[in-house]
């Protein structure tokens, strides 16, 4: 038979209150809650889950949005340091801040572009899915080149000035996979 898994989950509690000084005495008529909610590792268990709702509210229907994914385990807010002194968490803070910063120039510096570019697809692949980690290190090069083009508007004659932007991909990395 199937055993249970070492994932444990996480409780989450939401308590509803008033800023500070805004009147009480009017009700709270809606409240908007989007939640991912499952009975822990239970519904990594079966392929095929029977989702039922064991209440009388006012639902018309529960069913599965997406395919079922082992859980990824958060990032606690204190983690080990690394070899700098950075925790974990400091570093992806880090990276974030690197993130926002990033601009097409520092795409189009010459043989240093890729780096950031993966830096950058890295915050937004899921830890879970080596496949989009293969598409993200498929990209070996980035070239680029200022380009100035006629825009196509009604009217006098325009020219737009941009930056050219070009992935090279190594088709390779990406065999046998569908994306």
């Amino acid at each position: 038979g199937l055993t249970r898994t070492s994932y444990t989950g996480d409780d989450v509690f939401i308590a509803v209150s008033r800023p500070a000084g805004s009147p009480a005495n009017r009700p709270l008529k809606r409240l908007d809650v989007m939640a991912l909610c499952t009975n822990r590792d239970l519904a990594i268990l079966d392929d095929t889950p029977t989702l039922t709702l064991e209440t009388a509210d006012p639902v018309e229907a529960v069913r599965l949005l997406g395919a079922l994914r082992p859980p990824q385990p958060a990032i606690p807010a204190a983690l080990p340091a690394g070899a700098e002194g950075e925790s974990r968490a400091d570093n992806l803070a880090w990276r974030l801040v690197a993130q926002l910063s990033l601009n097409f120039l520092s795409l189009a510096k010459e043989g240093r572009g890729v780096d950031p570019l993966h830096a950058l697809l890295d915050l937004y692949a899921d830890r879970g899915d080596p496949s989009l980690a293969r598409n993200v290190h498929s990209i070996t090069r980035i070239d680029s080149r200022p380009v100035i083009e006629r825009l196509q508007i009604d009217g006098p004659m325009c020219f737009g000035r941009g930056t050219e932007v070009t992935l090279h991909v190594d088709q390779s990395v990406l065999a046998g996979q569908s994306t």
